[in-house]
């Protein structure tokens, strides 16, 4: 008999599940995702803690990655996107943000090696997920720091952020077996890696690639500058020769390594919104509208239609929690309801 009611709680727990993810799915796979980071070596935690100093640029703390202390570290992607932060606060009216912004500018531009004819903002940490060593390289990384660049130029009429800038972006035109950031798959076809390195993996992220593309795109818009269209155009074109490899049934991978998006899914479906309104590519509609409809749909029919690791994951969480909610209100009704025996005197 407590067999039967032990297997009646776990499908009315199913069911219920299938309701309560349409709540909880956001809130779970945050959960799911700090739970698989850790189970990688990394420190438990939803996110890095962001702290920024007395002149405003930030540090991460990422504690620890794939089993190795990677600990507080400067992120020039980090650093670039609370430079245009603080530049939008500027412009907004907030006059002290102009010091803060001209700040990470100067970091950007300080921090740029110069290798040859280009330069590159490189990270000093490893990164154990991609099997990335430093010094590593990231596209994703470069981008927002032209566009940086370029507003710091315009602010101040000093040339070394535009040259700094102008530099930045050659390393673009650099195939990654050559110590850049793009993957020249033929003269038409270029990925921009948000993570590479000698020895790391081929990662190619999806959302790395379509960020670097708007931050090329508006650095060109900003400058005028040829070269930033030319490898936006490449990149375009590479993007609608892969969407077919990330697409799972609807649902988005993260990486070329197969990866589940989990929430990166709807920033897909956002960016490649962004991309469609400056393309009117049909490749870039077409992804876009099956992703979003797929994010649209209630998680019940997403789960059951087009299971995977994500969704089912999430769907086990929840299970597991109102199953144990579950046994234990049972437990303690069973006790409740169990007659006293009166302790004689």
């Amino acid at each position: 008999m407590r067999v039967k009611k032990h297997v009646l709680i776990v499908l009315m727990s199913a069911a219920a599940a299938l309701l309560l993810c349409e709540v909880t799915e956001d809130s779970s796979e945050t959960v799911l995702r700090a739970l698989r980071s850790a189970a990688r070596g990394n420190s438990l935690r939803t996110g890095p803690e962001i702290t920024v100093d007395s002149r405003g640029v930030p540090s991460v703390d990422y504690g620890r990655q794939g089993g190795l202390y990677v600990g507080k570290q400067k992120n020039p992607l980090v650093v670039a996107r609370h430079g245009l932060d603080y530049y939008s606060r500027y412009i907004g009216g907030e006059q002290t943000a102009k010091a803060e912004f001209l700040t990470c500018a100067d970091w950007l531009m300080a921090h740029a090696v110069r290798r040859g004819h280009y330069a590159v903002l490189e990270y000093t940490f490893p990164w154990p997920g991609y099997k990335a060593r430093p010094p590593w390289r990231s596209a994703m990384a470069q981008a927002p720091a032209l566009r940086v660049l370029a507003r710091a130029h315009d602010l101040t009429g000093r040339a070394e952020y535009e040259e700094c800038a102008k530099a930045i972006l050659a390393i673009f035109f650099v195939d990654v077996i050559n110590g850049g950031v793009t993957r020249k798959d033929s003269d038409t076809l270029w990925w921009y890696e948000e993570c590479t390195a000698e020895g790391a993996l081929e990662s190619r992220v999806l959302n790395g690639m379509m960020y670097t593309l708007l931050d090329l795109y508006d650095y060109h818009k900003w400058t005028g500058d040829g070269d930033a269209l030319l490898l936006f155009d490449r990149g375009i074109a590479a993007l609608e020769e892969a969407l077919p490899r990330y697409d799972r049934g609807g649902y988005s991978s993260y990486d070329a390594l197969g990866q589940p998006a989990f929430r990166y899914h709807r920033v897909h479906v956002a960016l490649l919104d962004r991309l469609h309104a400056i393309t009117r590519s049909r490749t870039l509609k077409i992804y876009h509208d099956r992703w979003a409809a797929y994010a649209g749909k209630p998680f019940a029919i997403r789960v059951i239609t087009g299971p995977d690791k994500a969704k089912l994951g999430v769907l086990g969480l929840n299970v597991l929690a109102l199953v144990a909610l579950s046994e234990s209100a049972t437990f303690l009704i069973r006790r409740w309801r169990r007659p006293r025996v009166m302790a004689s005197k």
